[in-house]
């Protein structure tokens, strides 16, 4: 009878950096001398940061630059919003440059389109916002115009345990026997199951 494990897919990058992601994230990693920059193009994804103070690591998402040295975080692309729970650490939350919320940077352009000069457009921003282990940030991404700043709020170990509890590995059976699926249960979880009658 079938019975499986499923576990969030993870990604570790060239520099160390583990990447967890939630269902179907994908994302997009251009690393170079100066900067180790990862595009969120799409869902969930939590990154514990291999720590390397010379050269920072971003996460763009939406047009919205989460930067940070040696921490962890989550970042989720929302059709309106971006939102990034930190675990720990700081990381600082910005306007990123326009190249990225268009998603240029990751679409290769037509040769002949290149040529043609493309209008320039004023570059809205909002200061950085340095966000702490524990607390949350959103931006709203939606507006035609420039991001608002992010609203802060602290999040309790309740809350922080809910939002990332995609995490945790679940069990799926399907028409398993009490006595098969406890066992299994009991190998993974904390807490101890007992089948108290076998009827």
């Amino acid at each position: 009878t079938p019975a499986i494990v499923v576990r969030p897919a993870q990604q570790l990058l060239p520099d160390g950096t583990l990447v967890e992601f939630k269902d179907h994230a994908r994302i997009s990693v251009d690393y170079s001398a100066a900067q180790r920059r990862v595009v969120l193009l799409e869902g969930e994804g939590l990154f514990h940061v291999a720590p390397n103070p010379a050269v920072p690591f971003v996460v763009v998402a939406g047009g919205i630059e989460v930067r940070a040295v040696g921490t962890a975080f989550s970042v989720q692309l929302g059709a309106a919003t971006v939102e990034v729970v930190v675990t720990k650490g700081v990381v600082s939350v910005e306007k990123g440059a326009d190249r990225e919320a268009d998603g240029a940077a990751l679409t290769p352009r037509n040769e002949a389109a290149s040529t043609v000069p493309e209008p320039s457009r004023p570059v809205r921003s909002f200061v950085p916002v340095l966000v702490e282990a524990g607390r949350l940030a959103i931006v709203e991404t939606g507006r035609h115009d420039a991001p608002p700043p992010p609203s802060v709020v602290a999040m309790s170990d309740v809350e922080l345990n809910d939002r990332l509890a995609w995490r945790i590995p679940k069990l799926e059976f399907s028409a398993t026997p009490l006595a098969r699926a406890i066992p299994m249960f009991n190998e993974h979880a904390r807490v101890r199951l007992v089948l108290g009658d076998a009827a």
